[in-house]
């Protein structure tokens, strides 16, 4: 796997534009990655045909795009007007070669053909062919609200957010095989148990130990010695909630702690706990309580003076 720094840089020397990325490995195959593109002004030039490969790049507009150009195998296909959430998807094998000739605003999403196969086969026991080409420019909302929390994570650029960011890809893999593909054929009864006591518990102990690390879904897995679909799927039906979901609400008990406990700042508190950054720490925690950090630390008081500490 190329390192993020040089994907961002192939990326960017290929559309001419800024292309922060972020890297979501999930298995053995080469990683899904989440690139946003943006320019407020029309790409004088194309962009430079990429390396054939068995893998699809999929733009996803963030903002209407009133004018594009599209070439696959050399041969220009028209695009019309794309609303927000209009989709481009396209097989590296056919050389596609784009000019966006207005504003543009998008994620641009990888996924190798592998990592379709490795992730179907484990979530239900068969790989699809291919993904279909949509009419270029339709729009899909599901994909466009998936989109939307990648390109905010895209911009937040935070270690912390790797298990979320895990979660995004899982879920926007099965939304590609499922409305460009379909299901896999004959597919295996896919198990809906959750996962066996040890594996609970090693997996909520590792969580607990790392509340103000970056976690990833693959490295949670490894752990309990299951792919990282499995592992989604098998500890939302253990718990009731997703990884991150989990991860997110034992955060906000450890912040609760720490509010009650320290006068630390806001910024070390939000840090400690595992916060990207101390607004997203707020955010977090309003909608989880009903008050801000500040509101809360000030109705429910401190009985002490203590370290910061991540642990409740």
């Amino acid at each position: 796997m190329k390192p993020k720094a040089s994907l961002e840089q192939e990326i960017s020397e290929r559309f001419g534009l800024s292309a922060p990325t972020l890297v979501s490995t999930l298995g053995k195959s080469p990683p899904i990655t989440f690139s946003r593109l943006k320019s407020d002004r029309p790409q004088r030039e194309p962009t430079k045909a990429p390396r054939a490969e068995d893998a699809y790049t999929i733009h996803v507009m963030l903002q209407p795009v009133t004018e594009m150009q599209l070439w696959l195998n050399g041969r220009e296909h028209h695009v019309p007007p794309m609303p927000a959430g209009g989709v481009v998807i396209g097989h590296l094998e056919n050389g596609p070669i784009a000019r966006y000739r207005s504003a543009c605003d998008f994620l641009r999403l990888y996924i190798a053909k592998a990592t379709i196969d490795e992730l179907s086969d484990s979530a239900f026991g068969r790989t699809p062919e291919g993904l279909r080409r949509p009419d270029h420019g339709a729009g899909d909302p599901v994909l466009h609200s998936l989109a939307s929390v990648g390109a905010e994570l895209v911009r937040r650029q935070s270690p912390v957010d790797q298990l979320l960011l895990d979660q995004l890809a899982l879920a926007i893999h099965a939304h590609l095989t499922h409305a460009y593909a379909g299901p896999p054929r004959d597919p295996r009864q896919a198990s809906v148990g959750g996962l066996a006591p040890w594996q609970e518990k090693r997996a909520k102990a590792f969580f607990e130990a790392n509340l103000g690390e970056a976690v990833s879904l693959a490295e949670v897995a490894g752990l309990c010695g299951i792919s990282p679909s499995h592992f989604a799927r098998a500890f939302r039906a253990a718990t009731g909630r997703p990884p991150h979901r989990w991860l997110l609400e034992r955060r906000i008990e450890a912040a609760k702690a720490a509010l009650r406990l320290s006068d630390g700042p806001l910024a070390e508190i939000s840090k400690a706990c595992g916060f990207s950054d101390p607004s997203h720490f707020s955010r977090a925690f309003s909608q989880a309580t009903g008050e801000t950090p500040a509101a809360w630390r000030r109705s429910h008081g401190r009985t002490t003076h203590l370290p910061i500490s991540p642990s409740p």
